[in-house]
């Protein structure tokens, strides 16, 4: 098979490597799920006419917590 050239070389990780790349994919995965969160807490404010406009990230808790007296009251 290596004769004929039907193989793809492969970079192998050094075991010193693996930890980092471990917290490197966890940290992004975290990162991803915040926005996610985020975003959906944005379109659900948006539904009622509530828009926060652009904030830092650090500020996003805060400022949304201040719109939660703004929504409607919901009677089931």
């Amino acid at each position: 098979m290596m004769r004929l050239g039907h193989y793809r070389p492969v970079h192998v990780k050094s075991k010193a490597w693996q930890p980092l790349r471990t917290v490197l994919i966890a940290r992004k995965t975290f990162v991803d799920h915040m926005l996610a969160i985020e975003n959906t807490i944005l379109g659900l404010l948006k539904v009622h006419g509530l828009k926060l406009g652009n904030m830092h990230p650090c500020g996003f808790a805060a400022r949304s917590r201040r719109c939660l007296p703004m929504l409607p009251t919901c009677v089931w």
